[in-house]
């Protein structure tokens, strides 16, 4: 086992005063987590097997970032991913930086100790910050991936001399086209991607009819009132998934059962020959087992100034439906456009305390805007420092990676790209857009046919560091190796260079 000490120094170059603050930490479950089957085709030991890494390599690349807050995170060694509601006060990589990021901070290898030198140190990180950099108040460091360091957890700025990480350099596959014979769920046609991995049941579930692209009546792309979905049983819990099958062997699986699921009646009344589903917007919560389809009923997928928001919601475990309805609170109509007839309608997605949806340019404003699932309250989506989202043109905002309360998207062409990164993430909790640094790379996942970014699930419980898309997993980056929660939060100044180190050793 391993435990973690933080040492933190603070020193004002004026007077030459030092502070000093030190901390044991808790180590997460993210590394035991990681190294267990993904539920999808490949898993991480794979990757650094095949990759052809160490053990020692393999534990620098998964801890030798580092990154802080501006609050608490959870006191919790299973809840490692990024959560809504802290700010990024500053982090650091496994290299020095002197660039105008004043987020980043620089890895001090001269003092770093990678081996055991007989000091008793298995793994000491150390950081310098300047006056410049990294300043606020800080109340939780965590170790992260270098990678995710590198990437980082929202900043405001948009400097980004450090770019050059794609967000999906951490394919867990061998070969792009082992999943491509399962399409996402918001692709065309009737056959959809995996719609839930079930550990606990050793199954996987996908909609195979009732979402497709029949223009029937008036409608376009929509969802029918009754959707099929099929399960199949497979060991996912001791290996991959679609081990031992090839690429037309997955094509042709049979499923174990299917099941049909109706729509309510008091959606089916809304739905006439006339008025189809003209859009929908999905999401899965891996956890409760629970597929919500948002239905866009009004004229161009829209939904009036207080009109009502309704989602059909079916139970996975139990294949039974109900009706869950929101207000529009906005104060604007949302969507109102031909673009969102569309296979999954860019302009409302569901998270899981909020629906963020986008108000058109064509109501005299341009915005994105949260509504509160719990207490009907709105808030306008801003950039960190409250001015509102430079839009430029009127668009869709794609829809990405959502996990709790945040969604991580791509700026596309709709936005300035001197304010905003080209991919970037949305805290609906703190109600502001985050930039990060993360380039597109050509012939991953990230950029593809359908758009950047499109539609990703994350795995939940023990497998939260994975992610897929069309039977393709991915690691996710925003995740913490360990989290230090200081009993004192600690308020760094523009007069003040910071050293942090970071010690790893055997309990």
């Amino acid at each position: 086992m391993l435990k973690g000490h933080t040492k933190i120094e603070l020193t004002n170059v004026k007077t030459g005063e030092k502070k000093t603050y030190e901390k044991d930490n808790f180590v997460t479950n993210l590394f035991r987590d990681a190294m267990q089957p993904c539920g999808v085709y490949g898993d991480l030991q794979q990757y650094f097997f095949g990759n052809k890494k160490t053990a020692k390599n393999t534990l620098l690349e998964m801890t030798r970032g580092i990154v802080f807050f501006d609050s608490a995170l959870p006191d919790d060694p299973d809840q490692y991913t990024l959560p809504a509601g802290v700010n990024m006060i500053g982090r650091g990589t496994d290299a020095a930086y002197n660039g105008q990021d004043t987020t980043l901070g620089s890895y001090n290898a001269s003092e770093s100790v990678i081996e055991n030198d007989g000091t008793n140190v298995g793994y000491r990180y150390v950081w310098d910050f300047t006056t410049q950099q990294a300043n606020g108040k800080i109340k939780s460091i965590c170790l992260t991936p270098t990678d995710s360091a590198k990437i980082g957890f929202g900043k405001s700025n948009v400097v980004l001399d450090n770019n050059g990480v794609s967000l999906w350099s951490k394919r867990l596959n061998a070969n792009y086209s082992n999943g491509t014979c399962y399409p996402q769920y918001n692709a065309t046609g009737d056959q959809k991607n995996i719609t839930w991995v079930d550990f606990s049941k050793n199954r996987l579930l996908r909609a195979t009819s009732g979402f497709t692209d029949d223009p029937k009546a008036t409608g376009n792309l929509f969802v029918d009132k009754s959707i099929t979905l099929s399960e199949y049983r497979m060991p996912i819990n001791t290996r991959s998934i679609f081990d031992s099958y090839n690429y037309s062997e997955r094509a042709n699986m049979t499923a174990d059962k299917t099941y049909v699921v109706s729509m309510p009646g008091e959606l089916q009344a809304l739905c006439t020959t006339t008025n189809i589903c003209r859009g929908y917007s999905t999401r899965v919560d891996h956890k409760n087992g629970i597929l919500s389809i948002i239905l866009l009923l009004e004229e161009k997928c829209s939904v009036p100034v207080d009109g009502t928001i309704y989602v059909w919601e079916i139970n996975l475990n139990e294949m039974t439906s109900t009706v869950k309805t929101y207000v529009n609170n906005t104060g604007y109509i949302i969507g109102n456009s031909d673009n969102y007839r569309y296979r999954n309608s860019r302009c409302i997605h569901e998270l899981d305390d909020y629906i963020l949806v986008y108000i058109p340019k064509s109501t005299g404003t341009q915005k994105l805007c949260c509504i509160d699932k719990n207490s009907g309250a709105c808030k306008d989506i801003t950039l960190m420092d409250g001015s509102a989202i430079p839009f430029k043109n009127d668009g869709f905002f794609d829809n990405g990676i959502r996990t709790g309360n945040l969604m991580i998207c791509t700026r596309g062409n709709y936005i300035d790209s001197t304010k905003i990164t080209e991919y970037f993430i949305i805290d609906c909790v703190t109600g502001t857009l985050k930039n990060i640094e993360i380039k597109s790379n050509n012939g991953s996942i990230g950029s593809g046919s359908y758009g950047y970014f499109y539609d990703y699930e994350i795995f939940s419980e023990d497998r939260k560091y994975m992610m897929y898309q069309e039977a393709i997993s991915y690691l996710y980056p925003f995740v913490f190796f360990t989290i230090n929660n200081l009993d004192t939060p600690i308020e760094k100044t523009d007069e003040q260079a910071m050293k942090i180190t970071y010690e790893l050793t055997k309990e």
